[in-house]
């Protein structure tokens, strides 16, 4: 049973040991190297206790655990070597438990095996101890996009930010990026930059002389977003209607750029949230039954949060609706949603009966992985999908 210990940058995983022979842990049983958003990571699993579980103290046992979700900030590894309870010898016996109830830990290293000890991740709270993600206890700001914690911080919760609205840049969807398509470098100010289309757009492959509505998605998308290759260079690739107007946004000091720019500005849904206003973390939240919400809303209508790594079919599987389906919801089915999360069914399970169901073929759906797993917070019938 270990603990990891993240090992510092500038600190070496000798001088580590000897801080943590201070604290009475002298055994490493692995270094390990996890991916972070900032780059990988070095871990030290350090030793808890060791012990076979059939035949050790029930209070030894809870006091090791115990020290290994302290130590661990809350994460717990249990390390089984291959052939435990079979013909191998399994895994060494527990070291007889000193008195005044501590646990011995011994300097040895870990001998080398055949095959490598399988690990079992545990952990406390709101935590995926697979895919190393926590989320922070739910609080009533958490669902309130009125509130800095809840709402979304590309819009503040408003739900659209002034922006370009395509439907001004490409006003005639009938038209031919020849012909003009892209109103904004059809004047002469910006010829150049429709010479620049018309050139990188035969060089990719892309219909020149093919109305705006036919071009497939990934075509619309090359245009508006630019080459996939690009690289900076102005010249070299096709730098897409977004690039093109970040370009103005940065002459904007200029009175003809900001007049220009007005022409193709008005209120879009935000991107970052997709107009639910409030942060990816409060839309992972459900609330209800998949009985409860299939009832008042179909699930092909559900909404997709922006940000996750879900399929639509993985959404639709999902028990309950997120704030924002509820939030779409005309009062009279929002009523009919929430008189199915009574508590007052008789029983002592009513509670659980309103309230997500934790076993894993109702769990949720990993943002990060995709794989599915469930850490339910059973106050107010909420859970979250992590």
């Amino acid at each position: 049973m270990t603990f990891p210990v993240e090992l510092p940058g500038n600190t070496s995983a000798e001088q580590l040991e000897q801080w943590l022979s201070a604290s009475g842990f002298t055994r490493v049983h692995a270094e390990r190297e996890i991916s972070t958003p900032i780059g990988p990571h070095k871990l030290l699993d350090v030793v808890a206790d060791r012990f076979r579980i059939q035949t050790t103290e029930k209070v030894r046992v809870i006091e090791a655990i115990e020290t290994a979700l302290k130590r661990g900030g809350g994460r717990l590894n249990v390390y089984v070597p291959h052939g435990a309870g079979g013909d191998s010898a399994g895994p060494p016996q527990a070291e007889p438990a000193p008195s005044g109830g501590s646990v011995v830990h011994e300097v040895t290293s870990v001998g080398a095996s055949k095959q490598p000890d399988e690990m079992w991740r545990f952990s406390t709270g709101l935590h995926c101890p697979d895919s190393d993600t926590r989320y922070t206890d739910p609080t009533p700001s958490l669902f309130s996009f009125n509130s800095a914690m809840g709402a979304c911080e590309t819009c503040r919760g408003f739900g659209r930010v002034i922006g370009v609205d395509y439907g001004l840049v490409i006003p005639n969807d009938k038209l031919t990026l020849r012909a003009g398509a892209i109103k904004v470098m059809q004047t002469p100010a910006w010829k150049e930059a429709q010479d620049d289309l018309m050139r990188h757009a035969e060089t990719a492959g892309i219909p020149r002389d093919t109305p705006w509505y036919k071009l497939t998605p990934e075509q619309q998308g090359w245009v508006i977003n630019g080459s996939p290759s690009w690289n900076g260079k102005w010249n070299q690739h096709w730098f897409g209607i977004k690039r093109f107007f970040a370009y103005l946004e940065s002459k904007a000091y200029k009175m003809h750029i900001r007049v220009l720019l007005s022409k193709y500005r008005s209120y879009t849904p935000c991107e970052t949230c997709g107009g639910a206003r409030l942060k990816l973390e409060s839309l992972l939240w459900r609330l209800g039954s998949r009985e409860a919400a299939d009832a008042v809303l179909p699930s092909s209508q559900r909404f997709m949060p922006v940000g996750v790594q879900w399929s639509r079919a993985q959404l639709e599987a999902l028990p309950g609706l997120c704030l924002h389906d509820l939030m779409r919801l005309p009062i009279d089915r929002l009523q009919q949603f929430f008189a199915s999360l009574s508590l007052a069914a008789a029983g002592d399970d009513a509670e659980q009966k309103a309230q997500f169901p934790a076993g894993p073929s109702q769990g949720g759906i990993s943002p990060l992985g995709g794989q599915r797993s469930t850490r339910s917070d059973k106050r107010g019938g909420f859970e979250v999908a992590v």
